[in-house]
């Protein structure tokens, strides 16, 4: 069997995979990593990111409100719809740096940007490039997987854990964010 080209490819540019893709070329592993949207992923997009400054935009208000407990007048603010999503957006474009492909390019990751599919064991292809690896992480989003494995029954992928070390055949598959019953079969 050829040397595979990477230690680790890392399928997925959320905050799962930016974070496993920084820690392995950190320590010295030849990493790729593979983002079919955008680099941050939900977290930073549509989820934590925007969710966290929306819910402090909601603290400051009720405790202008409830000022009171703390000695303060308490004052009843008019927020600005138009001016809280601006500012939700300018705290995106402060962390969109950190997670951008020319920051892990920076770091020494290798960074694939695009749809791709497993086809072999030891082989992830994204644009007509195939990544080979010793280990593959898997930080995407349950749908992927879903329509990645579609041999897989629905009670067989799972939302659960964080971690989970599964061999399969000759490289190692690590699932950030869930758990796959019977990997076995995924290339029959």
């Amino acid at each position: 069997m050829a040397r595979p080209e990477f230690d680790i490819v890392v399928i997925g540019g959320g905050a799962g995979g930016l974070v496993v893709a920084a820690g392995g070329a950190s320590l010295g592993a030849k990493v790729a990593l593979v983002e079919k949207h955008k680099m941050g992923g939900d977290c930073l997009w549509y989820g934590c990111v925007p969710s966290k400054t929306l819910i402090k935009s909601a603290h400051v208000a009720h405790a202008m409100r409830h000022a009171d407990r703390w000695a303060i007048p308490p004052h009843a603010p008019s927020p600005r719809l138009a001016a809280v999503m601006e500012r939700v957006a300018g705290v995106i474009r402060g962390i969109e740096p950190t997670d951008s492909p020319e920051r892990f390019r920076s770091l020494g990751v290798d960074v694939n940007l695009g749809d791709g599919k497993f086809v072999a064991p030891d082989a992830f292809e994204v644009n007509g490039r195939r990544l080979t690896a010793k280990t593959f992480v898997i930080a995407t989003m349950f749908l992927w997987v879903r329509a990645t494995f579609p041999r897989f029954r629905y009670d067989q992928i799972m939302r659960l854990g964080w971690k989970i070390f599964i061999p399969v055949t000759l490289v190692w598959l690590v699932v950030v964010g869930l758990v796959i019953q019977s990997p076995w079969n995924i290339w029959k």
